[in-house]
């Protein structure tokens, strides 16, 4: 049994990728952390991994997220064995890349769950604890501090503000990530439960799939980010409270050159030889 007064992060996606650099991170700052992906194996080399390096609990659970029983489960998991919350981290993701009509409607369906009922139904469950934590430190006669009774992060993609030919799913699942957290921070300012969203560009994790010497080139033009770069940038922005956060400057100008770029030019530019031959390799 664990001790109410022990805090941990819930990471979904934790056993590999960026996930991973985020549990690390936490690790590292005296966070305990539950590993919650659907590779189980993983799953457990990753909590030993954490033990062994920063001392903390880590405790794995294997929970296929796109169910949104395994939801539930894994929040009554958490009540029965008393581990309290207090960093939720939605990041588990998946990446589609073919037009629609190309892909299998089992597919489609895995990555509206993973990224869209799952975050969704985490926080629900969640913020509702965190929220009563926050009522109760107020009833206390006490002023509640920002994050104190709970914090949360949530991770969309830069394609959120850009729908994107041939990764349609990803960037629409996306979208709807940013607006239901924008709306979450909203609702929740009053409890002093931070909600920050984290809208990377490309960032160089497995799930991108690159060839190594695709990586290096786009790396070398700045269109691919470290990982630890934008965990880092993540976990300041969530400790003051930001409510979106964009890596990188490239990001930045991207997106307001996109913001402002009629629809029809983004097919256009897809079609370039060159884009085209890195799209492909992916």
């Amino acid at each position: 049994m664990i001790e109410k007064t022990e805090k941990f992060a819930l990471i979904t996606g934790a056993s590999s990728g960026m996930g991973l650099v985020y549990a690390r991170k936490l690790a590292k700052k005296g966070y305990n952390i539950l590993i919650v992906s659907n590779m189980d194996k993983e799953n457990r080399a990753v909590a030993q991994e954490l033990e062994k390096d920063f001392g903390v609990k880590a405790l794995p659970y294997y929970a296929d997220l796109s169910k949104p029983e395994s939801v539930k489960e894994l929040y009554d998991w958490t009540k029965e064995n008393d581990v309290y919350v207090d960093l939720l981290l939605n990041n588990a993701g998946m990446l589609i890349f073919n037009h629609l009509k190309n892909i299998d409607p089992k597919r489609a369906e895995l990555i509206i769950g993973v990224h869209c009922l799952a975050p969704t139904l985490l926080c629900r469950y969640f913020a509702d604890d965190m929220i009563e934590r926050s009522e109760a430190i107020s009833k206390s006669g006490r002023k509640v501090r920002e994050g104190e009774a709970g914090r949360i992060i949530i991770m969309s993609s830069l394609s959120a503000y850009m729908p994107y030919p041939t990764i349609s799913l990803y960037s629409a699942t996306k979208a709807y990530l940013k607006s239901f957290s924008t709306s979450l921070w909203h609702e929740l300012r009053d409890y002093k439960i931070p909600v920050t969203t984290i809208c990377p560009s490309a960032v160089d994790t497995p799930l991108l799939g690159l060839k190594p010497s695709l990586r290096k080139i786009a790396k070398g033009l700045r269109v691919m980010i470290n990982p630890e770069d934008v965990v880092n940038g993540a976990l300041k922005a969530s400790e003051r409270g930001r409510r979106i956060y964009i890596p990188s400057l490239l990001a930045k100008i991207a997106f307001v050159f996109c913001s402002l770029l009629p629809q029809h030019c983004v097919a256009w530019i897809v079609k370039i030889p060159a884009l085209r031959r890195v799209l492909d390799a992916v």
